[in-house]
């Protein structure tokens, strides 16, 4: 039988998270994990997150190091903008919880390298938000690709777009885009990393264009 694990959601916005859209409608309907704590910039939007999921007694928090500290916390979910990762992760890690991280881990290698070093040395589990691996077509094409046949494969391309109304993208994401990840496409992320788990290969080429109005 599994054991229950408590969970504290990082970034729980009522309004604009990507943990209120992705995570609480799983969480809630499992048997496996209970919301016991929240985090968010602030106490009050914790509170009010708390309220509008109808999460109760729940613990709310507006710092990183007094929910790495609440003993009813298990497992810590980030789900905040990357640049915000590392200071959210490291308290918790350095209190023994298991933690799960939103796609990419850290806003570059060093950080990264830094908390899969800590996580290693405290013996914690961790997870980083690649769950699109476990899509069913994706490992269908993987079986297909392994079982032979379709014969050897020697190389595969790809080739993908996404457009957006400037009027819809985030400030921040444009923000964050512009200070981290300067002529990366974002969006791209994970259909390069999709790409690869059925092959089983690695990037030979790689390009993008990213052309946006601020209009």
């Amino acid at each position: 039988m599994l054991e229950l694990k408590s969970v504290s959601d990082v970034s729980a916005n009522p309004y604009s998270s990507w943990a209120s859209r992705s995570h609480l409608g799983y969480i809630h309907n499992t048997d496996l994990y209970k919301i016991t704590a929240l985090q968010n910039s602030s106490k009050a939007s914790a509170e009010a997150a708390a309220k509008e999921f109808k999460l109760e007694g729940v613990a709310t928090y507006d710092n990183p190091s007094a929910i790495a500290k609440d003993p009813n916390v298990d497992i810590v979910a980030v789900s905040v903008n990357v640049p915000e990762h590392y200071k959210l992760i490291v308290p918790a890690l350095e209190a023994g919880k298991d933690v799960f991280s939103e796609w990419p881990l850290a806003r570059n290698l060093s950080e990264a390298e830094e908390l899969v070093k800590l996580a290693k040395a405290k013996g914690v589990k961790t997870m980083v938000g690649l769950q699109a691996r476990q899509n069913p077509a994706i490992i269908k094409a993987k079986e297909i690709i392994e079982s032979g046949k379709l014969g050897r494969i020697l190389g595969t391309t790809m080739y993908g777009h996404v457009s957006l109304p400037t009027h819809t993208i985030s400030k921040v994401i444009i923000a964050v885009a512009d200070l981290y990840f300067p002529g990366h496409d974002l969006w791209s992320g994970h259909s390069r990393e999709l790409s690869l788990r059925p092959a089983r290969g690695s990037w030979r080429q790689f390009g993008n264009h990213t052309l946006r109005s601020r209009g």
